[in-house]
């Protein structure tokens, strides 16, 4: 947790803030911070400054605020995923956060197991959980959109061209050699699954004005994909 991510109903007054949950232990086994230490904090949705603890008991923190700026940007760029199992769900998250994506989105694919969408993990509050986690570690206050298609045609037919008005598409798949990863932003960049998508959705995306890039002949992780992109520090 490199910041404490509070809530607008931890502020007891303008700069008095006061917490309970999980926060409190983490603050108080990790950080081991006592009376005086500044912690990096930042209000969800809001700015980011430091807090200084000016109380601490067994089950309560409490601190004087100060923000000072506001959180990084969000790119223009989408992350769509074909939906993975759930506890790469979860790492996804992670890297969308941690990315600066404005919207990650979870679609169906042809090799996509059925009963992955019946896990907790797709819960909103789950999600919102999984996405909190992601700021605190990456200095972030604001949530990105996430999306949900269960199915595929839809999702490409009427949602993928609204969504490439004013941005590129790049679909990732194993052994394609139709480009080459340079610098991309302000796009909507598709990965499937770990089987990768059947060629008949590749060909409907590719119609819909999506291209067709490769990350090299070898198969990686879903994660390990998404990582690897971000690896190349091709966002601005």
């Amino acid at each position: 947790m490199n910041m404490i991510l509070l809530n607008e109903s931890d502020f007891k007054f303008n700069s008095d803030v006061t917490i309970f949950d999980r926060r409190v232990d983490y603050i108080k086994t990790v950080h081991k911070a006592e009376v005086g230490a500044i912690l990096k904090v930042g209000v969800l949705n809001g700015k980011i400054g430091i807090g200084e603890i000016v109380y601490i008991d067994d089950s309560s923190i409490k601190f004087k605020v100060e923000l000072q700026k506001n959180p990084p940007l969000k790119n223009n760029s989408i992350l769509a995923v074909a939906l993975p199992r759930p506890k790469v769900v979860k790492k996804i998250l992670q890297l969308g956060v941690a990315g600066g994506f404005s919207k990650i989105i979870f679609f169906k694919s042809w090799s996509v197991d059925k009963s992955y969408w019946s896990s907790p993990i797709l819960d909103k509050d789950e999600i919102n959980k999984e996405l909190q986690f992601a700021l605190e570690q990456s200095v972030d206050t604001v949530f990105p959109d996430v999306e949900i298609y269960k199915a595929f045609k839809p999702f490409a037919e009427d949602i993928v061209p609204e969504l490439l008005k004013n941005r590129d598409g790049y679909l990732f798949h194993p052994n394609e050699k139709s480009g080459k990863i340079e610098k991309i932003s302000d796009s909507i960049l598709f990965f499937g699954p770990e089987r990768g998508f059947i060629q008949y959705e590749v060909e409907f995306l590719n119609s819909k004005g999506v291209k067709t890039l490769s990350m090299g002949e070898r198969i990686l992780k879903v994660e390990q994909a998404v990582g690897a992109l971000l690896g190349f520090n091709i966002f601005s």
